[in-house]
């Protein structure tokens, strides 16, 4: 049966509230797509990860901040904050510098 989810974000404004379709990338039960969430609550900075936009196209792309916001997962876990960017580090290809200098290709 397809469903629409309405999904809000706690502690925000509506315009970043949201519908998506059961049938999207996004909406999943825990455990659906990896057995493995542990690594997901051990991610780094700097630690590369295959991410998936709004359009549903993956890219490589790399932490680059992780910050902790209230409330609690469905696991019982700190809810944490992950900002991903898309990009990947290539000194020949790359046109963008990072703080550290290195080069990269794609979006901040």
């Amino acid at each position: 049966m397809f469903r629409v989810f309405l999904i809000a974000m706690v502690g925000e404004t509506e315009e970043l509230d949201s519908q998506k379709g059961s049938d999207d990338l996004n909406i999943a039960p825990v455990g659906m797509y990896t057995s493995a969430w542990d690594w997901r609550m051990s991610l780094k900075i700097n630690d590369a990860v295959d991410a998936c936009d709004e359009y549903s196209n993956w890219y490589q792309g790399y932490v680059l901040a992780i910050r902790e916001r209230a409330g609690k997962d469905c696991l019982g876990e700190q809810l944490k904050e992950i900002l991903v960017a898309f990009r990947f580090y290539d000194q020949d290809l790359g046109h963008r510098p990072d703080p550290q200098g290195r080069m990269y290709v794609g979006w901040n």
